[in-house]
């Protein structure tokens, strides 16, 4: 079979793109580039007023399903902790070292509904920390009686980032340098139908959090931007 000119020039078009996007496609992991982090040895088991339950963190709902867990994440840390008024809050942190569009953290929006919860009331607002605002979103995942206020954050390389089209942007600026960043997602969450007294406790739970960290732990967890 004759190939016309035309076709020819486009077949070469063709290759020179696919080419191109091979050149292009990130192939160095910034989880490589530092030190492994060992989220369990990060997060303390008592901070503040914060005591860590041992035997409670079957509570804890985990990002996605377990089958999954393996897939998307390096890491997970699920803890209960309760301070002096019995007030329990559920902490989860998931990390992964890859966060592509098939391989990035789950935010609850997805992963709640997944399990037969329904997720209402989302809205985001900045928390100041020790040094500087980042981002968190606020929601409440309802089953039957099970109503679950949470709040949460995620990570992109180094910094926290917000919801939906900053994540892709996060991920595009790392694409062009030729990284594929690691993320991460905290989130804490109560049993509690009155849902602006959840929001406050845990809102305090990640500040005190956030102080109780030494800088390289802190910004291990929350980001350095």
């Amino acid at each position: 079979m004759k190939l016309s000119i035309k076709n020819v020039i486009l077949l070469v078009l063709m290759l020179a793109a696919a080419a191109a996007a091979m050149l292009m496609r990130p192939t160095i992991r910034t989880a490589s580039l530092h030190p492994r982090v060992d989220f369990e040895a990060v997060i303390p088991r008592q901070f503040d007023d914060w005591v860590e339950l041992p035997f409670a963190s079957t509570a804890v709902l985990n990002p996605v399903q377990t089958e999954a867990l393996a897939r998307f994440y390096s890491q997970v840390v699920t803890r209960t902790y309760a301070n002096r008024q019995g007030y329990r809050i559920m902490l989860s942190l998931a990390y992964g070292e890859e966060q592509t569009d098939s391989m990035r953290v789950h935010s609850p929006e997805i992963c709640y509904p997944a399990q037969g919860f329904t997720v209402s009331k989302s809205s985001e607002k900045l928390i100041a920390l020790i040094d500087r605002k980042i981002p968190i979103t606020q929601a409440v995942a309802t089953l039957s009686n099970r109503i679950e206020p949470l709040t949460y954050f995620i990570s992109v390389g180094d910094r926290v980032i917000a919801p939906n089209t900053s994540r892709k942007i996060a991920q595009l600026t790392y694409g062009f340098k030729g990284q594929i960043p690691d993320g991460l997602l905290l989130r804490v969450s109560s049993i509690d139908p009155e849902t602006d007294n959840a929001f406050q406790i845990q809102e305090d739970f990640l500040l005190a959090l956030n102080r109780n960290l030494d800088t390289k732990r802190r910004q291990a967890v929350f980001g350095i931007r």
